[in-house]
């Protein structure tokens, strides 16, 4: 379930809103850099801790409700 849905965010007072997202495709596949605040002081929100790894999810949209990419089960280790 995206947490949009279970716990809605964005507007200028929302520091989850607060996300860089940098692409670059490499001829085979897609390379991505996700930035953000490692603590952003939301209770509701992830804190990521520099050297600890997590599982997550991720699905990118096409600009349409049903034209998405999605791989679950991913590890990111926080550099």
């Amino acid at each position: 379930m995206p947490s949009v849905i279970i716990n809605e965010g964005g507007g200028p007072s929302d520091p989850r809103g607060e996300v860089q997202i940098k692409s670059r495709h490499t001829g085979s596949g897609w390379v991505l850099e996700i930035r953000r605040e490692l603590n952003t002081g939301d209770p509701k929100d992830a804190e990521f801790v520099v050297g600890e790894s997590m599982s997550f999810g991720l699905a990118i949209f096409n600009n349409a409700a049903i034209g998405h990419g999605m791989s679950n089960f991913l590890t990111m280790t926080i550099e």
